[in-house]
């Protein structure tokens, strides 16, 4: 029930991983003993896990880890892989996009600057985008 709140809603998802990093649980116990118990189908395994990852490296990076800059962080691919399944989530990716100044031609050109250009997610979540943009900034006549 809590992941699948969490897979639900973003704010439940940053208390639950707060609380799974405060009791010490890294990724890996998350995924081996955590999961073992819960009745979860594979699909929401993998993608709490991934977004638990992807929230250890935003809040809890390790030494090793790179540090990512803000035009990295809006363009990581564990935000693409979720953007292409939650709707909820790619509406707030493509907010970010649009007020960090990034339309549709930039957004392509940085993943293609990436070699993603034809990531079936990428795909997907390029075209919602350019949907979205014309829905909610359309160009003028």
């Amino acid at each position: 029930a809590k992941v699948d709140l969490a897979l639900e809603n973003p704010a439940y998802a940053n208390k639950l991983f707060e609380r799974w990093k405060r009791y010490g649980f890294d990724s890996d116990y998350v995924l081996m003993y955590k999961f073992k118990h819960m009745k979860l189908g594979l699909k929401k395994k993998d993608r709490i896990h991934k977004d638990y990852l992807a929230w250890l490296t935003i809040h809890h990076p390790l030494d090793t880890d790179i540090k990512l800059g803000p035009l990295e962080f809006l363009f990581l691919q564990q935000r693409l892989d979720r953007a292409a399944v939650d709707t909820a989530y790619a509406e707030k990716l493509y907010k970010k996009w649009k007020t960090s100044g990034f339309d549709s031609d930039p957004v392509y050109n940085h993943f293609k600057g990436l070699g993603r250009e034809k990531n079936a997610n990428f795909v997907k979540v390029y075209e919602d985008y350019v949907r979205w943009l014309d829905v909610h900034y359309p160009l003028s006549a």
